[in-house]
């Protein structure tokens, strides 16, 4: 029997960020225990979720009416919404309502020990109210109630029912742009097509409740729920939208981007900073577009960049050189709950979807079963045995002048003037221009000011408080310029003999230092110089098995692949997922990419093991990927934990 999730399609026409009220993956989300509650605690938990892997849990104070509470901006006043929110108390606990304070309160809940909605519609009475959790009176000290997926919505957001699933079918992917562990995320796009014969979403018509929010940048979420359990699938942007008034149709078909593109439409300047792990780097390049700190989930990195910055470089480029830095299998993507995720090369040494198969996926026999078409590229055009890679290491110069401009500049009495530079070389410890030094006053009288200390570029500003001239401006700095080149240069013996010289020279290692770049090079020698097979399979959502499997597998995830006529019986990593979601949810199919898992190269050397000991077993193998028995500081333990990587 097939088994249908129930789809909700949002697109958040005025932009006040109500689709993300509080979804609890990474963060709090701004969640916070109100003053007056005593010690009721609110805290991130996985014990239950409806929505993703986790929510906030409500541990309350018996103290009259606590609550839980958040400050939501953007509202319209005079505009209704509804505020709903998921609840989950367990059998005993005090039941629960919502509110937006001062002006609406719902229904106490009504279930036990399952996940509830309540919701509740109020007309805004400002551009901000405080949304809240809490309880009718006094609870038990100790109580409990578990949030998730709490939302503000306004008329017209939810457009589920005015989706024309069936004329045009939703199709949307995510991951790399190939399916190989060296090859980067790609922006996923989606298209839909809107019933518009009410006219609300053409853009001209006034009397539409829309008029003049049917516009690019609104932001866009696909979720499916499935036996009582939510899955974001796309999160983006309104990008462009085509209007059919035909009479057959009379439709607006839109395009939406994933969030990735927002970073690739973004120029950054940054500031220099010293010995960088490539995850602190990432959220340098995050900061300088003003992307939340509460939508984050980055791992640290595994290499250390001793100098980074970025001058006029887009943040997608900025985050992907950073990523190929820090080696493979680590990526970059904004996941499904709206948080940009870095990865580090490390990452399925510790995580548990990637340690362990989470599935296993047949051709024929028991379920979940895949469907075709089915491909298996055999790998041997993606072999790699000899990787040369140029690494340049810049120190530190002397402190003195790193621009210096010979232009006589006239400012009348009151003007500020904002002169932008740019230097061959980053820099830090910029000092304000000094007169005399580092420009000459020819009349009138100034101040002078500088927007930061490092970078590669900066901007002055000359504020005039007398008519003034002053020539030769120049600004004193560190630089910090390119000194020693190296080359790397790896190669596989045993390969090259077998299969020929098979070289990978578009490997970009622009941040990395002589022994990241070294240990880089060696990795990937090790895990690519025999082939690695690719694979893709189809799962359609043919009853409830497969489909939690097309709504719960993941980027990196870990699974076992049984076909009987390529006698495959292996473990592959998930690096793509597209989605074809036709004949409004009746047909959901999912193609995963998958590369296979690299099989342990050598003998790592183990205390206490027969033939892994001293003269038999290495102390470091490159590409070590046995991560059941890896050594890793402050998780492993001697004569537990093998000593290799």
């Amino acid at each position: 029997m097939v088994a249908i999730p129930t789809y909700s399609i949002y697109v958040d026409w005025d932009n006040d960020g109500g689709l993300d009220v509080g979804n609890f993956e990474t963060s709090t989300d701004d969640w916070a225990v109100n003053g007056s509650a005593g010690t009721t605690t609110a805290a991130l938990s996985t014990a239950q979720s409806h929505l993703g892997d986790q929510c906030l849990l409500v541990t309350w104070n018996n103290v009259s009416s606590p609550k839980v509470q958040k400050t939501i901006t953007g509202l319209t006043s005079g505009t209704s919404y509804t505020y709903s929110a998921w609840v989950y108390v367990p059998t005993g606990d005090a039941a629960v309502r919502i509110s937006v304070q001062g002006v609406a309160n719902s229904s106490n809940s009504t279930t036990n020990n399952a996940w509830e909605q309540i919701s509740v519609a109020f007309t805004a009475t400002g551009s901000s109210h405080i949304v809240d959790v809490n309880v009718n009176g006094t609870p038990a000290n100790g109580d409990l109630v578990y949030l998730d997926q709490a939302m503000v919505t306004s008329a017209g957001e939810d457009v589920s029912g005015r989706v024309l699933g069936l004329r045009t079918p939703l199709s949307f992917s995510y991951g790399r742009d190939q399916a190989r562990s060296l090859s980067a995320i790609k922006p996923g796009e989606i298209q839909f097509e809107l019933n518009n014969m009410s006219k609300d979403y053409s853009p001209d018509y006034s009397s539409s409740p829309l008029y003049g929010k049917v516009r690019p940048g609104r932001p866009v979420l696909v979720r499916a729920t499935h036996n009582g359990h939510a899955y974001d699938l796309f999160r983006g942007y309104l990008d462009d939208f085509t209007l059919d008034p035909s009479r057959d149709k009379k439709s607006l078909t839109v395009s939406a981007l994933d969030v990735l593109q927002k970073l690739a439409d973004a120029q950054i300047s940054t500031e220099l900073f010293d010995s960088l792990q490539t995850g602190e780097a990432i959220g340098k390049v995050l900061d300088a577009i003003g992307w939340p700190a509460t939508k984050r989930d980055l791992d640290p990195g595994a290499s250390t960049v001793r100098w980074w910055w970025e001058e006029g470089s887009n943040a997608l480029d900025a985050v992907n050189k950073l990523v190929s830095t820090e080696g493979p299998p680590a990526f970059a993507y904004v996941s499904e709950a709206g948080n940009f995720v870095f990865r580090s090369r490390h990452h399925r040494f510790i995580r548990s979807p990637s340690k362990t198969s989470q599935a296993t996926f047949r051709g024929t026999g028991s379920e979940p079963l895949f469907s075709e078409p089915m491909t298996y590229d055999i790998g041997w055009r993606d072999l790699v045995n000899d990787i040369t890679v140029d690494v340049t290491e810049r120190d530190p110069g002397e402190f003195g002048k790193v621009w210096t401009s010979d232009d006589v500049i006239s400012l009348a009495t009151g003007e500020t003037r904002e002169i932008k530079v740019q230097t061959d070389n980053p820099f830090y410890s910029a000092i304000t221009p000094v007169a005399g030094t580092d420009y000459t006053l020819l009349a009138g009288t100034v101040s002078i000011s500088i927007s930061r200390s490092s970078g590669q570029s900066l901007s002055i500003f000359i504020t005039c408080t007398a008519a003034a001239v002053i020539k030769g401006l120049s600004f004193r700095a560190v630089p910090v310029a390119a000194g020693r080149s190296y080359q790397v240069h790896v190669q596989d013996q045993t390969s090259i003999n077998e299969h020929g010289i098979h070289s990978l020279d578009d490997l970009n290692l622009q941040w990395a230092g002589l022994n990241d770049a070294q240990g880089i090079a060696a990795t990937i020698l090790s895990l690519r110089s025999e082939r690695l097979p690719i694979v893709t399979i189809s799962l359609v959502n043919a009853n409830a098995t497969r489909t939690a499997q097309i709504l719960g597998r993941g980027l990196s995830d870990r699974i076992t692949i049984i076909e009987n006529e390529t006698a495959l019986n292996s473990d592959f990593y998930i690096e793509q997922i597209q989605h074809n979601i036709g004949d409004v949810g009746h047909d959901h199919r999912v193609v995963f990419g998958c590369e296979k898992v690299q099989g342990q190269n050598g003998t790592v050397f183990k205390f206490g093991t027969a033939g892994a000991g001293f003269d038999q077993g290495s102390f470091a193998i490159d590409g070590y990927t046995d991560n059941s028995a890896l050594f890793i500081l402050g998780t492993s333990q001697l004569d537990t934990g093998l000593l290799g990587y």
